[in-house]
């Protein structure tokens, strides 16, 4: 606290040091002209013209400032937020020289852009989805009032120290037939209508994994269970805490990546996710239902099991790691279906050593820690499917990120 604020023996007050005021200043300036050059056009005419105005006048740094950060590709200009802008701003050389003197350059005006929809990625363009540009857009779409929305989205950190009674969700335990509890976090009626309406009116259009089978249109168990009838071998795992482990991050990261300004794709993302409340949680470790990796994720804000958004979110945001379990099946001459929470190999004549304990994905991205007991070889016991896999090994290669 030291390093950052330093206390006056005049005043008695807190006061900023002067490395942490040029900091913030630095920042600041970078954000007011990242706001300016996003405004408009690309073309170099019309940045230097709109940084000019930001600032007032035209210092000698800003046209080899611009000369450094462009020309961009189009696709990644219009993709890019004021943030991101402002990050490479303030890397950049000539906003370093600037700022040299230890004075940050000075918004004299701020210039302010309509938030609008950027394009969606390759793949993902032509997907009719509704037009959301903005807050009052969304709230319009969903059908209700601005002030209902935010009491919808303004989620606190202290609303998870709040009576039940007063929570978006209602919580049960159920239990499993291996032993322990799962825990469903079910939305009340009037948020779960507007969870429907996500899904209905704009998840739905949307394509998951070719191999996905739980949760998606014109498929159901039975088509994934037809995947596999005759094979000798079948074989299933699980992830633990799947629901709770996709993190509003990773929720906030695909709305974007469809299409929809930051601001939106925040609300949405509060619509969809929860942070667990501190007496449910306290409820369970009491009970001895949580451990510590749990209880971590469910304090953070994560996808709720029970609301009828989540599996179709849990889809795309496993999207990378089903293309990962994809080619690890295809290294095995083995065939991959997906259903919610289990990933079921039809192993081929192709061997690969798995070495528990395992780990599917990394840090910072979608995946899970395998759960060992209801992780099977559906021919034999629960347990064995690790074995199955490593009896006969011929390769040293890992099951793991």
């Amino acid at each position: 606290m030291r390093g950052a604020r330093d206390c006056s023996r005049e005043t008695g007050r807190l006061e900023c040091a002067p490395h942490f005021r040029m900091r913030s200043s630095r920042r600041l300036s970078a954000l007011g002209l990242a706001r300016a050059l996003r405004a408009g056009a690309m073309q170099p005419d019309a940045l230097l013209a709109r940084g000019v105005a930001a600032l007032g006048a035209q210092p000698a740094w800003l046209g080899p400032l611009i000369e450094e950060l462009f020309p961009l590709p189009q696709t990644t200009w219009l993709g890019m937020s004021v943030a991101d802008l402002a990050d490479r701003i303030e890397s950049s050389v000539a906003f370093g020289a600037a700022s040299a003197d230890g004075h940050a350059p000075t918004i004299r005006r701020w210039i302010l852009r309509f938030s609008s929809m950027h394009p969606a990625p390759l793949g993902l363009h032509d997907l009719l989805l509704p037009q959301l540009d903005h807050t009052e857009a969304l709230a319009q779409w969903l059908g209700v009032s601005l002030e209902t929305l935010r009491w919808f989205t303004a989620c606190p950190p202290r609303r998870r120290h709040a009576d039940l009674q007063r929570q978006h969700y209602a919580f049960r335990l159920l239990p499993k037939r291996s032993g322990g509890g799962r825990l469903i976090e079910a939305p009340r009626s009037r948020l779960k209508a507007l969870q429907r309406r996500i899904l209905d009116g704009l998840l739905d259009a949307v394509p998951v994994h070719e191999a996905c089978h739980g949760f998606t249109r014109d498929r159901s168990v039975l088509t994934h269970a037809r995947v596999h009838v005759g094979q000798p071998v079948v074989i299933r795992f699980d992830l633990m805490n799947f629901f709770a482990s996709i993190t509003a991050a990773q929720v906030r990261a695909t709305f974007q990546t469809l299409g929809y300004p930051a601001g939106v794709a925040q609300d949405l993302t509060a619509l969809c996710t929860l942070l667990t409340p501190e007496p449910v949680i306290a409820r369970l470790q009491d009970d001895g239902w949580l451990d510590w990796h749990q209880a971590r994720c469910l304090r953070s804000p994560h996808l709720a099991q029970g609301a009828p958004s989540s599996p179709i979110l849990a889809n795309l945001c496993a999207f990378q790691l089903d293309l990962r379990l994809a080619g690890l099946a295809d290294t095995m001459g083995a065939r991959l279906a997906l259903r919610r929470r289990s990933r079921v190999f039809r192993p081929g004549v192709g061997r690969v050593e798995l070495r528990p304990p395992c780990r599917v994905g990394g840090p910072n991205r979608a995946g899970g820690r395998l759960h060992r007991q209801s992780s099977k070889d559906l021919a034999g016991k629960p347990g064995d499917a690790a074995a199955r896999l490593r009896r006969g090994c011929q390769s040293t290669s890992e099951f793991a990120a």
